[in-house]
């Protein structure tokens, strides 16, 4: 059932959560717009703010305009982020999405929704996917608002009792998983994450982790490279790192939390 907005404007509180609210351009509304979303961002609202907002939102912009949509100012984004975050949990904490679509006039639209937030794990299962990943194509690491594999995998997580789904390319080269970026362990002590081109998400953690840490590098990442990893990570910006201890119902790693983690964890933590 869905709910309506306060006759002040404000959403229902954060236990009245539904996905039938949605923020358009700075209003509320109950009406699902007409639009047809091309990219977004998710950013986790705690303590009053959007943990890596300034990033988030300059990525959002950079996929808007690769994407064809036009200019999208990254402060606008930012600041669509913060409203949404602080009108729907105030003090508390949640997740926020912001949607860039094309508006009748050719303008970028910001469409924006929420939800509540559910203590996480930081130990995850993950299966590795029976469809091919569809690369690049064009889109330079865009967050795209709709992929058919991504969703189709996403679907897959939702009917079984696993955490994430690791999808690889024709040539059975990983790529990323259908929620977070991928991170494997190599014999020299590097963290191999596949490039951009090969087609994963620009992910903000994952740029993040590149930017800040020398033992983090792109490169591929083969099925035997993830069978004999001691460490598998997965990362994001809402959720952080989280290790993969079983893969495809099979040990990952050594089936714990390790020191690479809490390294690259704590970076995140850091550059919040």
């Amino acid at each position: 059932m869905s709910r309506s907005v306060t006759a002040s404007g404000d959403p229902p509180s954060e236990s009245d959560i539904t996905d039938q609210i949605f923020w358009l351009d700075g209003e509320w509304t109950t009406t699902p717009p007409q639009l047809l979303p091309r990219c977004y961002t998710t950013g986790l609202f705690t303590s009053g703010r959007i943990r890596h907002g300034k990033e988030l939102a300059l990525r959002l912009s950079k996929d808007a305009a690769a994407l064809g949509l036009g200019s999208l100012r990254s402060d606008r984004c930012a600041e669509a982020m913060f409203r949404i975050g602080k009108r729907a949990f105030g003090t508390g904490s949640g997740i926020v999405r912001v949607d860039a679509a094309r508006g009748e006039h050719r303008e970028v639209r910001l469409l924006g929704r929420f939800r509540r937030l559910f203590a996480g794990k930081k130990s995850w299962t993950a299966v590795t996917y029976d469809e091919f990943h569809e690369g690049d194509n064009g889109t330079h690491g865009a967050k795209l608002s709709y992929s058919p594999v991504i969703e189709r995998a996403r679907t897959h997580i939702r009917k079984s009792s696993i955490d994430e789904v690791l999808i690889a390319n024709s040539a059975g080269l990983l790529i990323e998983g259908s929620k977070t970026n991928l991170f494997v362990l190599n014999e020299e002590g590097y963290f191999v994450t596949p490039p951009l081109c090969n087609g994963p998400v620009r992910g903000v953690a994952r740029q993040i982790l590149l930017e800040k840490d020398p033992f983090v590098i792109e490169g591929v990442v083969t099925t035997d490279l993830l069978q004999s990893s001691q460490e598998v990570i997965v990362a994001n910006a809402v959720r952080g790192i989280m290790t993969l201890v079983k893969i495809d119902g099979k040990p990952a790693g050594t089936g714990k939390i390790e020191k690479g983690a809490l390294r690259l964890a704590k970076i995140l933590d850091s550059a919040a």
